[in-house]
């Protein structure tokens, strides 16, 4: 349902041994949100987006989904069914001999019949236009083919809750497009999206909500695109942007670099 809670993060910290990753999460994320996280490298929105699939646990606070507290309950079924994440790096993800097969797995795996498992392949394949690569290797695919299918690997689930690592990521622009496209038909259809990114242009596209993770691995701004992207001083803050000032004589011409990128003169 529309605006019912999926997520809440109650103090959630995380570290890779002495290596801090996140620090003092708080939030609530809404059936139907579309959020993108916004953050230079190495400021943990991948380790979010995997404490959100349950992948890891938090070093401190609680992870909530739909009123239910995440630890082993994170492996069960019913939560598998619901939460689908594609990872920054398809190769991480695709390990089976063919494309088809790969789509087969998640659903053979949360005990689909095979006939149903077959349907949803097809179905999937047809979808996204990925039919002529049903029989090739994962690994002979290029960058964006494989990203392709590492989407549909996923969608063959039909998971409420989308997570995706740095999507834009080695794709050239027509494949962009296509993910573009395809963020739209998830928000059509209801599905809760959270991707992470450093694409300030995709946030504004996409997002109804955006978070801002700066280099302290805290959430430093919550709120929407029109209010996060235009803001200089907090992009400048959390890395997003860099700024240049040049004089030209008398006048001092500074600019930021970036997709939201602002220009200042003074005399």
């Amino acid at each position: 349902m529309k605006g019912e809670e999926v997520y809440r993060l109650e103090g959630v910290s995380f570290s890779y041994g002495e290596v801090p990753a996140l620090r003092d999460v708080d939030l609530r994320i809404g059936a139907g949100d579309n959020i993108v996280v916004v953050g230079a490298n190495g400021t943990g929105k991948s380790t979010f987006l995997k404490i959100l699939d349950g992948l890891y646990q938090p070093s401190e606070g609680t992870v909530s989904f739909y009123g239910r507290r995440l630890n082993g309950s994170a492996d069960s079924k019913a939560f598998r069914e619901r939460v689908g994440l594609v990872f920054q790096e398809p190769d991480v993800q695709l390990f089976c001999p063919t494309v088809f097969e790969e789509l087969c797995f998640g659903p053979l795996q949360l005990g689909l019949e095979e006939d149903e498992v077959r349907a949803r392949v097809e179905d999937v394949l047809s979808m996204l236009g990925l039919t002529s690569l049903r029989d090739r290797a994962p690994y002979s695919l290029s960058a964006g083919e494989k990203k392709k299918v590492a989407i549909a690997s996923v969608l063959t689930q039909n998971p409420d809750v989308l997570l995706l690592d740095e999507p834009t990521t080695g794709l050239d622009p027509r494949t962009q497009v296509w993910l573009m496209g395809l963020l739209y038909e998830f928000k059509r259809a209801g599905k809760t999206c959270v991707v992470a990114t450093h694409d300030l242009g995709l946030a504004e596209d996409v997002a109804d909500r955006v978070m801002v993770l700066d280099e302290s691995h805290r959430i430093v701004a919550d709120g929407r695109p029109v209010d996060i992207l235009y803001d200089k001083e907090l992009l400048l803050g959390a890395n997003l942007i860099h700024e240049h000032v040049h004089r030209h004589g008398k006048m001092v011409h500074a600019h930021s670099h970036g997709p939201n990128a602002l220009h200042d003169e003074h005399g």
